[in-house]
């Protein structure tokens, strides 16, 4: 079940104009920005978990339609856990095994559009293309007082494993929308730099509402069809299922 959260989307502008480039040349230099995007990079890379990891070794790549085909996770995202207490199986099982499993995919979007403003003829323009940066986290139980049986607990982790591969199919679903607004030339226009970037805006704006109505749809066909992943095998996949054995 996917939670999105949408960061506001802003443009960017860039003025081309003589002071601007004097105020670049001063600013700090290629070598330190080089470094710093380095360090931030290597920072993210220290907290983000990939999480193609859960496929087995050798196992197929599924290809097509997401909904109706397996697939390996698109991205990364972060691996979360929600601690829940249940003092026996059947409580566990009567939750985990209700309308919706307890588990969801929070997805969190900040996208931008960055260019220049010039002028032609008395006729303002602004140009840019679009970047989008999202952070996704899959969010499964964690039964914390577990009882000490191994027959249990192995059902336990077959429920899991299974929850894990439903939410990975909204992690694509996510990823694969968002990447069709990736690297979008915006054009606006006007009597002037800010009527030039208000059209660019609309037009940016109006993209990404798109974009977002087209991820909500397809989430809710996707959990639609696998019943939040309680009939995962309508896609060939394992129903997430909780068996108290």
């Amino acid at each position: 079940m996917p939670r999105l959260k949408l960061i506001p989307i802003v443009l960017s502008v860039l003025m081309l104009s003589p002071s601007l480039f004097a105020q670049l040349e001063t600013s700090e230099s290629l070598g330190e920005l080089a470094r710093k995007a380095r360090e931030a990079k290597e920072k993210r890379a220290a907290v983000m978990t990939l999480t193609n990891d859960s496929l087995l070794p050798g196992k197929p790549v599924g290809a097509g339609n997401p909904l109706t085909t397996l697939q390996p996770a698109a991205g990364p995202y972060e691996l979360k856990t929600i601690p829940k207490y249940w003092l026996s199986c059947a409580a566990a099982a009567a939750e985990m095994n209700g309308e919706k499993p307890t588990g969801h995919t929070d997805h969190a979007v900040d996208a931008k559009v960055s260019g220049s403003s010039s002028q032609s003829n008395g006729l303002w323009t602004f140009s840019g293309l679009t970047t989008v940066k999202s952070s996704l986290t899959v969010n499964l139980p964690e039964w914390v007082n577990i009882l000490d049986d191994p027959a249990i607990r192995d059902s336990w982790q077959k429920m899991i494993d299974a929850l894990r591969k439903h939410e990975e199919g909204h992690v694509n679903i996510a990823v694969e929308a968002w990447q069709s607004l990736v690297g979008k030339t915006i054009t606006g226009s006007g009597s002037s730099p800010a009527l030039a970037q208000q059209d660019a805006q609309r037009q940016f704006d109006q993209l990404s509402r798109a974009v977002d109505i087209t991820t909500r749809v397809k989430q809710d066909e996707y959990d639609a069809l696998t019943d939040h992943g309680l009939k995962q095998s309508a896609i060939g996949g394992i129903d997430v299922i909780f068996v108290c054995r």
